[in-house]
């Protein structure tokens, strides 16, 4: 008699609880990602598709906010104005200090790809080298 009680109970138990872990299964005409759908990397200063300029190393002159992105051990410096500027890694320095200031700065520009790991595409981004800071402004 416990025996069919244990049995009842546990199949009430199993028809209560499967519903609950087929909620969450993929829909069919779900994207696979938010890049299948051809939106921009806006939030990042990156861009999905090749920019003007790609491959190409051009003098410009940057203005914008120094700020700091990233977390840990990865972070960049950017300056972020009409476009997002990653800083090269040997003139982090010259910027380190002024963050969260608008600067004036000339450089040169190269538009990075960077490929994604699920080889869904490539993101670009502008990376800044050989900087000269022209203003500083509070």
């Amino acid at each position: 008699m416990n025996r069919m009680r244990f049995l009842l109970l546990f199949c009430v138990l199993l028809l209560c609880v499967t519903p609950v872990f087929t909620l969450g299964g993929k829909e069919k005409n779900a994207p696979r990602s938010l890049l299948d759908e051809g939106t921009t990397l806006s939030l990042t200063g990156n861009e999905r598709q090749p920019p003007e300029g790609f491959g190409e190393i051009r003098h410009v002159t940057a203005s914008g906010t120094v700020r700091l992105v990233g977390t840990g051990m990865f972070n960049d410096l950017v300056i972020s104005g009409e476009h997002e500027w990653y800083i090269a890694k040997d003139d982090r320095e010259k910027l380190h200090n002024l963050q969260q200031q608008s600067v004036a700065v000339e450089g040169d520009e190269a538009i990075i790809e960077l490929k994604l790991l699920n080889n869904m595409g490539s993101i670009f981004r502008r990376e800044l080298s050989n900087i000269k800071i022209i203003s500083i402004r509070q």
